[in-house]
């Protein structure tokens, strides 16, 4: 016996399916942060490394602190020179990127994964498939 097409039926199931691409799209949009962080960190290190032409290159230096974030104790510390401490802190600031782009990743694929079957487990539920007809 052939089941009649019902229009909410076909509408939830649109839903389903237009949630596992929503989640895809705000993907789009999260992929890209630990990166663009990773930017404006090496953004910083270069302006740092440019104060040492400064009249007062710690007072330059100390300055900028808050835009150095979690690499401003290895600029600012006193073992070497500033070009090494810069070195230093820009390997730091590749890996944390990354470490932070992996995980992003693998959290978004994670959600989109999950999102996808429980809409799957969603469509099928509202199709009918299995159930019985008598």
């Amino acid at each position: 016996m052939a089941q009649r097409v019902d229009g909410n039926r076909l509408g939830f199931l649109a839903v389903s399916f237009l949630l596992v691409c929503l989640v895809g799209l705000f993907a789009s949009y999260a992929t890209p942060i630990p990166y663009a962080r990773g930017m404006l960190r090496e953004q910083a290190l270069d302006d740092a490394l440019a104060t040492a032409n400064a009249a007062d290159p710690k007072a330059a230096l100390e300055a900028m602190r808050d835009r150095l974030g979690d690499q401003a104790h290895i600029v600012l510390g006193d073992t070497g020179s500033l070009a090494e401490r810069v070195a230093t802190a820009r390997r730091e600031v590749g890996a944390r990127v990354t470490a932070e782009g992996q995980e992003t990743a693998t959290n978004l694929r994670i959600l989109v994964v999950v999102t996808s079957v429980v809409c799957a487990l969603f469509g099928i539920a509202l199709s009918g498939v299995g159930a019985r007809r008598e």
